[in-house]
């Protein structure tokens, strides 16, 4: 019996997200602080006196960084919408890690833990990699934080890789792209 690809590719082709997006992480933890800064932008968006408008009067300690609203607003929501950031990343990479997983058939407790473990594995990567960058500090909390990002991402998949694969089996099984037209 010829051996037949189309398993192997239909199974290999879920890595690639996961590949590719955790290629991005990496990509993004080299660059500098100056080169993902939003700062620039925010004054460009949003006059100081206005912004205050917006934001509540708070201080925020994280890691080493003490970051007042009201006498740094455009890095209080930098710092807003780095958290945020590291919360979608990891919840996009455990959701591909899952659908990665799906069609080898395991059990979804097992899909979940292998999911997760590998999002943690790839924060504690990120981090280290990350403190090697200019003007890049590490720490323990974006590793907590990136792996609740990875469990938010796993509750999502949970729901939609099943969905999701119910669709493409349906779709790519008729008659049309099984080379029958």
């Amino acid at each position: 019996m010829p051996w037949n690809p189309k398993p192997f590719l239909y199974k290999g082709i879920w890595l690639l997200p996961v590949l590719l997006w955790t290629l991005l992480v990496f990509d993004l933890s080299q660059q500098t602080f100056r080169e993902q800064s939003i700062q620039p932008f925010l004054h460009k968006l949003v006059p100081k006196e206005e912004i205050h408008a917006y934001i509540p009067d708070v201080t925020v300690r994280y890691s080493r960084a003490v970051i007042d609203s009201q006498s740094e607003p455009y890095r209080f929501v930098e710092f807003l919408f780095r958290k945020a950031a590291h919360l979608f990343v990891y919840a996009v990479l455990a959701l591909f890690a899952y659908a990665a997983l799906y069609p080898y058939g395991m059990k979804r407790p097992r899909m979940f833990i292998i999911s997760l473990l590998y999002v943690t594995a790839i924060a504690l990567c990120d981090e280290w990699v990350q403190s090697a960058a200019a003007m890049r500090t590490s720490a323990i909390q974006d590793v907590v934080l990136d792996t609740a990002g990875g469990i938010v991402g796993l509750g999502a998949a949970v729901w939609a890789v099943p969905w999701g694969s119910r669709f493409v089996r349906r779709r790519f099984s008729s008659r049309r792209w099984n080379g029958d037209l």
